[in-house]
């Protein structure tokens, strides 16, 4: 089976998550961040929102955004912890990031978080696009 740079650079990326994970996960220390609710006031509804150590969270309205600024060598070691807004709940159900399930974008639609992955996947199917894992939604990647 003939392996093509892009499924490379995908495996290259999701490794690339998973150390980053993994020195977020080491590097929060007792810090046991809860999501919080999106202040009154904002422009948007709020999708994410981004802990940082001795600081108070900053909250995003669109998730690819926030996880390009994430991702941002600057922002290393800074992040406790982010959370996402739940598309399959109603109101502010925020969970873990790296437990969300995600729809790929499409051009001019959101990214999308999902806690439940059959809800991401009945989603998908009924919208024409695919699911992916936290690390490659954090890169920016799509199928």
């Amino acid at each position: 089976m003939k392996t093509t740079l892009r499924t490379y650079a995908m495996q290259l990326a999701a490794i690339g998550a998973v150390l980053l994970l993994a020195f977020w996960q080491t590097h929060a220390g007792d810090s046991q961040a809860a999501a919080v609710s999106a202040p009154s006031g904002m422009r948007c509804a709020a999708q994410g929102q981004i802990h940082y150590r001795g600081a108070a969270p900053s909250f995003h309205c669109d998730l690819a955004e926030m996880f390009a600024l994430a991702s941002a060598q600057e922002q290393r070691g800074h992040i406790s912890t982010m959370f996402v807004r739940d598309s399959g709940a109603s109101g502010e159900h925020w969970i873990p990031a790296a437990q969300a399930q995600y729809i790929g974008r499409q051009p001019r639609q959101p990214l999308l978080a999902f806690a439940d992955k059959q809800r991401a996947l009945d989603y998908a199917s009924r919208n024409g696009i695919q699911t992916m894992p936290y690390s490659l939604a954090l890169l920016g990647i799509r199928d």
